[in-house]
């Protein structure tokens, strides 16, 4: 048939395919997943340059380098929901998102912003994984950054401890903080004692620095309600 006055075919609606809403979805419920295996294989690994005798290992990577991380792997999920997604049209946005559905909808941009959000979220992750620190009887191994370089701290070469207390989810914390001759500080999280009176994992540590002179000081928080009870012994009845 044709239409009237025109001679031309019947013009017939043109539909568009649709798209499934499937991995729009899929991709907003990973970022709690990929945002978990982030910080927990960060922190998971912070002992494995330690010796299996150390009395203590932990990090001193920035907590911050790891919340930018977390901002640039929801912004990456972000970019492929609304690429994926069908429920984004033309209608008036705000900048920043109109911004990002650019970046999405455009394979060179969305390419090149992954890429360059999923190597800075690497390095930031190698970064805090080979900042660490391990206290053992032989003295304290420092790494501040993957760019630097494994370094040995003898317990003569301690120069500062500063007790502290806290009040924290778990009942009351005791910890030292201890300054290398370079200014660096190491925060030691002590474990509470047993019910006879020991003063939990502060002894090895205390008698590796007996005999050396050191800055001893107590924080204004070392006190009978902030402290366990084993601890508050230790650190008030350390030779100062």
């Amino acid at each position: 048939m044709t239409e009237p006055g025109t001679g031309l075919p019947d013009a017939k609606p043109q539909r568009s395919g649709s798209r499934s809403p499937v991995p729009a979805v899929a991709f907003a419920l990973l970022a709690p997943f990929a945002i978990a295996a982030y910080m927990t294989s960060a922190t998971a690994l912070e002992t494995f340059w330690c010796a299996t005798d150390s009395w203590k290992s932990g990090t001193l990577g920035s907590v911050a380098s790891l919340q930018v991380g977390v901002f640039l792997i929801v912004l990456c999920v972000a970019i492929l929901v609304i690429r994926t997604s069908t429920r984004i049209g033309e209608r008036k946005l705000s900048p920043a998102f109109a911004l990002l559905r650019t970046i999405a909808k455009n394979d060179y941009y969305c390419v090149t912003t992954m890429l360059y959000c999923l190597l800075v979220i690497a390095a930031l992750w190698v970064n805090y994984w080979q900042s660490y620190y391990c206290v053992g009887r032989p003295g304290i191994v420092v790494r501040t950054s993957i760019v630097a370089t494994p370094r040995s701290w003898r317990w003569d070469e301690v120069t500062a401890v500063r007790a502290r207390c806290a009040i924290a989810k778990s009942g009351l914390e005791g910890s030292l903080t201890i300054t290398l001759g370079d200014g660096t500080t190491i925060p030691l999280k002590l474990k509470s004692g047993t019910p006879d009176g020991a003063p939990g994992d502060v002894g090895p540590i205390q008698a590796a620095l007996a005999g050396h002179r050191i800055d001893y000081a107590l924080a204004p928080s070392v006190t009978q309600s902030t402290c366990p009870p084993d601890l508050y012994r230790a650190f008030t009845a350390w030779p100062r």
